[in-house]
């Protein structure tokens, strides 16, 4: 989608997309190629600070988004600067091929009042900014959800039930269409997402797991110092415990 001399923007919005979307940048900058990160969260942009991956990308730059504050009024003027000029200045600065992003809502059916689009324009979400800028740009956006398809075909939570039933069965995703690819794990995934929900698919593809793949996994083995554990008596064992953890589905907090 993007040549090789254009700038490679990524979103994230929090721990789950940084998660999910870090080996991609990682992919993709270690060999020169620019990128820009724009992150919506302060323990995230703390992190990446710090991220082993960093001293092998040279050319990511990372950006903090302040859109929360103490009242509506300082929210506004967070927003209001990333503001849809603001963001094709940004873009036409460097050169901005491709947009990644999470998941997120997408515009494609986004239909305001005149007179709401026009306040929008100068205050609205960073994310909507984001694709309305890379359309007016004619820019490709794509988005690398996390594997989801778990919670509407094998643990389908309260809460996933209660939208697919206020929405005919269908899980509202309309709004995904906007983007030029919406990238999946797995057919799997894919085909559940698909089947249960408002999306056409036709944008869909399938690239394989970004955090799951040989080249991210054998990088983080490397990266990561062995573990030095104490020296046991002859008369010790050492007990090891997995937590392996699948968000809060069918989970007993109280308990």
């Amino acid at each position: 989608m993007a040549n090789s001399q254009s700038t490679i923007v990524f979103a994230l919005a929090g721990k789950a997309d940084t998660d999910n979307i870090a080996p991609a940048i990682w992919s993709v900058a270690r060999d020169g190629t620019p990128v820009l990160v724009y992150v919506a969260d302060d323990e995230v942009y703390k992190e990446l600070q710090t991220a082993w991956w960093r001293l092998e990308c040279s050319h990511v730059r990372v950006i903090r988004i302040r859109n929360n504050g103490s009242s509506n009024f300082i929210n506004r003027l967070y927003r209001a600067r990333w503001n849809r000029w603001s963001m094709r200045r940004q873009f036409r600065h460097h050169n901005v091929g491709l947009v990644v992003m999470e998941w997120k809502e997408g515009i494609v059916h986004r239909q305001v009042a005149k007179w709401r689009e026009i306040t929008e324009t100068i205050s609205s979400n960073f994310f909507f900014q984001l694709q309305f800028a890379a359309r007016d740009m004619q820019v490709p956006t794509a988005a690398l959800p996390h594997g989801h398809s778990t919670k509407t075909s094998i643990i389908r939570s309260k809460h996933v039930q209660a939208v697919m039933d206020a929405n005919g069965g269908k899980l509202p995703f309309a709004d995904r269409d906007s983007h030029a690819a919406y990238v999946f794990a797995s057919g799997y995934h894919r085909d559940v997402i698909v089947d249960h929900s408002t999306m056409s698919g036709h944008n869909t593809q399938v690239w394989g797991s970004a955090r799951f793949n040989d080249a991210w996994v054998a990088r983080l083995y490397a990266a990561t110092p062995p573990a030095e554990l104490p020296t046991l008596r002859s008369e010790q064992l050492r007990r090891v415990l997995l937590f392996v953890p699948k968000w809060h589905n069918l989970v007993d907090k109280a308990q």
